[in-house]
């Protein structure tokens, strides 16, 4: 109930953010955009509230994106998802290391200044590494690599004249994500910017 309240509480605030904002803002569009993403993961929203004794996950991701026009932006990504895997008595057995290298579309709506729609597409490289140190198993190595698609629905929210934005997207992959699903929720942190040119 009070994650409903406060999902009601941000959604009005977005909005009357954005109502004041039309009125009394020039919007502006920059050229480029360096986003980052750093978040503890989880395999289950159990594990990601109250965290687990048998998985510990870190995602790392950073992109830029470059701005044809006010809604359409092209760039490279990279990913790196570290995952540690423990046995009952606190002993790690398993290092999985996933990188991900690719570049992504994104088409946005710009009616809205503060709040805007968007849709996200991309191709990738998936590459990972994989260490385990089983009991009576032994030492083990794993490496595989393949292609990857991803396309992600979301909101963009804008704050600073346009300087800074929040990206939401949920990304739908034809590769497993580290919670063993095709779907899972993402957000990137975004600095856009404008190079001056020297006459």
């Amino acid at each position: 109930m009070k994650t409903i309240f406060s999902i009601i509480i941000f959604t009005s605030l977005v909005f009357q953010t954005q109502k004041i904002y039309s009125q009394n803002a020039e919007v502006r569009n920059f050229k480029h955009s360096i986003g980052i993403q750093y978040n503890h993961g989880a395999e289950s929203l159990n594990s990601f509230f109250f965290g687990s004794d048998f998985i510990h996950i870190n995602v790392f991701a950073l992109r830029y994106a470059y701005s044809i026009t006010p809604s359409i932006k092209i760039g490279p990504e990279i990913s790196v998802v570290l995952t540690k895997v423990f046995n009952n008595d606190g002993s790690q057995n398993q290092n999985i290391f996933n990188s991900r290298y690719g570049i992504f579309g994104r088409y946005s709506l710009t009616y809205f200044n503060v709040f805007r729609p968007i849709v996200e597409g991309s191709v990738y490289y998936s590459h990972n590494n994989s260490w385990s140190d089983i009991h009576m198993q032994g030492y083990h190595e794993f490496r595989s690599g393949e292609l990857g698609v991803y396309i992600a629905p979301g909101a963009s929210i804008y704050l600073f004249k346009n300087r800074v934005s929040l990206d939401l997207m949920y990304k739908i992959s034809n590769i497993e994500n580290f919670n063993y699903k095709h779907g899972i929720i993402s957000f990137k942190l975004n600095y856009n910017f404008d190079i001056s040119k020297k006459h």
